[in-house]
């Protein structure tokens, strides 16, 4: 992307990275140009951020309505954050399966509609690879997830690579 983005989307807002990254798109201007709108999304904001800049949307992305919402906008970049970490996951394998998996695959749908070609920031996990851990993943490094978490994030690395 050549231009700086006029509007970037973050899932799971509200969490710990969340929250940092918001707060340091704001801050710094890191795209090179002063960011236009950043859409926060996430379950719960104690504080919503006074910035003209910033839309808070609070609900689940298991949610087709809050989903539709997140994109109303169309995003540049979105960074999608959002999950049902590792013990909830495996505690609760319906909810970990909702969110991880079918809700990021209904954001990915809902931007492909939009045909603008926003790029997608994923993030990993270590579960992808499951045990023994390595204490270095690199190219060669197979994913063999041991736990539910890892394997819904595996299934959405692979359908994003497609």
């Amino acid at each position: 992307m050549s231009a700086a983005p006029r509007h970037v989307l973050i899932t799971g807002a509200d969490g710990f990275i969340g929250r940092h990254l918001a707060a340091r798109l704001l801050g710094a201007s890191p795209f090179g140009a002063p960011l236009g709108r950043l859409t926060l999304a996430g379950l719960e904001f104690d504080h919503p951020s006074p910035d003209p800049r910033v839309e808070t949307i609070t609900g689940d992305l298991g949610d087709s309505t809050v989903i539709a919402r997140v994109v109303t906008h169309a995003p540049d970049i979105v960074f999608h954050l959002a999950a049902v970490t590792s013990a909830h996951a495996e505690r609760d394998f319906e909810r970990g399966l909702q969110v991880n998996t079918i809700a990021t695959l209904k954001l990915l749908e809902a931007l492909r509609q939009q045909d603008r070609g926003a790029t997608v920031v994923f993030p990993s996990t270590i579960a992808v690879f499951g045990p023994p851990y390595h204490s270095a993943v690199d190219d060669d490094t197979w994913p063999v997830p041991a736990l539910s978490y890892g394997a819904e994030k595996l299934a959405c690395e692979v359908l994003l690579a497609d």
